[in-house]
């Protein structure tokens, strides 16, 4: 069973990944095509920003997989709780400081006037959302080890 836990969080993860980067590598591609080029470098910043942080809500939805059992009721945890985190960090000013959306969006290193990205990337952030997202592994599988089938 914890094989296919790995199987299925590597499948998500890689799922993930591929769609946060690939559109990365495709739009400077494009944008070339209608004159307005765009870095490869801002674009892969961009798929970074979203994919890190990213990787929790994928971590997330496994480990409430294991605990809801069943596709629908996990997956209908999995929305109302991401929504739920969500309405918290932006009403709660005490949560501010664990908002992983503005991090996905990179609000604090976007040049409003050009919408570049400034400054380094957030790595303590995405070192804090790695921890996280391997503890979430870690749980899902002692949470499937101790089910009974």
């Amino acid at each position: 069973r914890s094989t296919w836990l790995l199987a299925q969080a590597i499948v998500s993860l890689g799922q993930l990944i591929v769609l946060g980067f690939l559109p990365a590598l495709v739009i400077p591609m494009l944008s070339r095509l209608v004159g307005q080029p765009f870095s490869l470098t801002q674009s892969m910043e961009y798929a970074i920003l979203l994919v890190c942080p990213g990787l929790v809500f994928a971590a997330w939805t496994v480990f409430i997989s294991q605990i809801a059992g069943g596709e629908l009721p996990s997956l209908a945890v999995a929305l109302c709780s991401i929504g739920a985190f969500f309405v918290a960090v932006k009403k709660i000013p005490a949560f501010d400081s664990w908002d992983l959306f503005d991090t996905m969006s990179g609000v604090d290193l976007v040049d409003r006037q050009t919408f570049l990205l400034h400054g380094p990337l957030p790595w303590g952030t995405f070192a804090i959302t790695t921890g996280i997202v391997l503890c979430l592994f870690g749980l899902s599988v002692v949470v499937l080890e101790r089910q009974d089938f």
